[in-house]
């Protein structure tokens, strides 16, 4: 099944923390696949997206860039004294962005049983819930089929 990289990314994030163990492996060796190589992270230029919690700028940095960079923009003052403290410190919001440029070629995985079974359950189960946003809206399709 050939996958995009948005695609890859939001399969990794449907499966739940918790759970039987042999969804919680099935669920591991699913991740596994759904990985990014090196050579891949390199290509696309995986970038985290950082945010000042003061001026709510984002700033973005390499993906590999775990040292939290300080605001470009403002600086944190003493909220008694008005005294320049320093800048602050950015912190990681969850997003993330990529060369979409390089993101031509959709991969292709296979999975077993077990997994299409658990990513239909999950797609489902999102459904059902009333959870599903337009970013799942081709998994579903290709995993379940079309309304």
């Amino acid at each position: 099944m050939k996958l995009t990289t948005i695609e890859r990314l939001t399969l990794q994030n449907i499966f739940p923390e918790k759970g039987n163990i042999v969804n919680k492996r099935t669920s591991r060796r699913t991740r596994e696949k759904l990985s990014f190589s090196e050579e891949e992270q390199t290509d696309l230029d995986f970038r985290n997206i950082w945010q000042c919690p003061l001026c709510k700028t984002e700033v973005d940095r390499p993906f590999t860039d775990f040292v939290p960079p300080p605001c470009p923009n403002c600086e944190k003052k003493c909220p008694q004294c008005g005294h320049v403290l320093g800048k602050p410190t950015l912190a990681l919001t969850g997003k993330m962005k990529w060369d979409t440029t390089k993101d031509v070629k959709p991969k292709d995985l296979k999975f077993g049983g077990k997994a299409k079974q658990l990513i239909r359950d999950l797609l489902t189960k999102l459904s059902s819930d009333e959870e599903i946003t337009d970013i799942h809206i081709s998994l579903y399709d290709k995993f379940i089929g079309k309304d």
